[in-house]
């Protein structure tokens, strides 16, 4: 069986949390990138799932620029930034778990919408809260 890759954005409290299931299930997912704005947290996420500096990242368009192939983004970020970072992974046409709220306003919603309805991502919602 191929094992999903996973990139965690934003390597805090909650993203470090869904990034510890790769360990648990590591038969069936891995992490293959981290990004945060946090030298601390990626020397952390590289320690903790074997990462090389290839794989760390303190901005998102720089993990964009990188190439690497993913199956599922996690968008862990602070509220404020999740509509930035989801209109630049959503056209990647990947599954993509975001924390809530997704955004603030229903137009952000409907643009965010409709660029994953043209390339084809499926976005999740953790409302664990």
């Amino acid at each position: 069986m191929k094992k999903i890759r996973m990139v965690v954005i934003g390597y805090g409290d909650r993203g470090s949390i869904y990034a510890s299931y790769a360990l648990q299930e590591k038969e069936q997912v891995e992490v293959v990138a981290v990004v945060d704005v946090s030298k601390d947290r990626l020397n952390l996420a590289k320690k903790i799932h074997g990462l090389n500096d290839n794989q760390l990242f303190t901005d998102v368009d720089e993990f964009l620029r990188s190439g690497i192939e993913c199956d599922y983004i996690v968008n862990a970020t602070m509220d404020q930034q999740h509509y930035d970072v989801l209109k630049k992974i959503l056209p990647l046409g990947k599954y993509v778990l975001t924390e809530k709220p997704i955004v603030n306003s229903k137009e952000k919603l409907l643009e965010l919408k409709a660029i994953a309805d043209k390339s084809g991502s499926t976005v999740f919602v953790g409302h664990v809260l």
